[in-house]
């Protein structure tokens, strides 16, 4: 064996077996972050990575129970602080109105910045993938000047408060594609992050997207 932390043996390197094991649960904790960060930070991906985490280190190396004990508090004190607490006393972005506007106007086409109205949507009314909700990272300059020619076009991407995350990271930018149409301010709401406008968003005969 070979000691990783020789001082006070917190962690203990195991002699080499499970190789393949490994290999395999290594494989697969890349591959769940990828789709992770592919899906635009979609959590749902990301729920097995401390499992695998835990799986390959308690295969590999031998912990000091005591290590344990202050990883499990901080871990705990990081998703209570960063994630239960805020997720339960703020609305990040209250896309609630969001989607109950959407919900009023179904005959409408509606351009969504965050993936999670569209969850949302499906929690208040079952209906999964509805045509006329689309995410803003399927939608490119070329299929948006097609929908606009012969559709009302409702958007809430082009002032959304911006926060960095993964998200924000895939979709950079690509709310200039509204950047030369002609805008109509529909409503307004407040969220925990900020304030966002739900515009209308329309083509006329001088209307030219370069």
């Amino acid at each position: 064996m070979r000691f990783l932390i020789t001082n006070k043996n917190l962690i203990v390197k195991k002699q080499a077996h499970l190789k393949t094991f490994i290999k395999v649960h290594i494989f697969v904790f890349i591959a769940n972050y990828l789709f992770a960060f592919y899906n635009t930070g979609n959590v749902e991906f990301m729920v097995m990575l401390p499992f695998l985490v835990v799986l390959y280190v308690t295969i590999k190396y031998d912990v000091n129970y005591k290590l344990l004990q202050k990883i499990v508090a901080l871990l705990f004190v990081w998703n209570f602080s960063y994630g239960i607490f805020p997720n339960f006393k703020y609305n990040y972005y209250n896309d609630i109105k969001l989607v109950d506007y959407m919900i009023e106007n179904k005959e409408k086409i509606f351009i969504v910045k965050n993936h999670t109205a569209v969850s949302q949507y499906f929690y208040k009314t079952g209906i999964d993938n509805p045509k006329n909700i689309i995410r803003l990272d399927k939608v490119n300059k070329e299929k948006l000047c097609k929908m606009i020619v012969s559709n009302e076009i409702y958007t809430d991407a082009i002032d959304k408060p911006k926060v960095f995350n993964k998200e924000q990271i895939i979709l950079k930018d690509s709310d200039m594609m509204f950047k030369n149409l002609k805008r109509d301010k529909v409503f307004c709401y407040e969220g925990f992050y900020g304030k966002t406008t739900v515009y209308k968003v329309f083509d006329d005969s001088k209307l030219n997207i370069n």
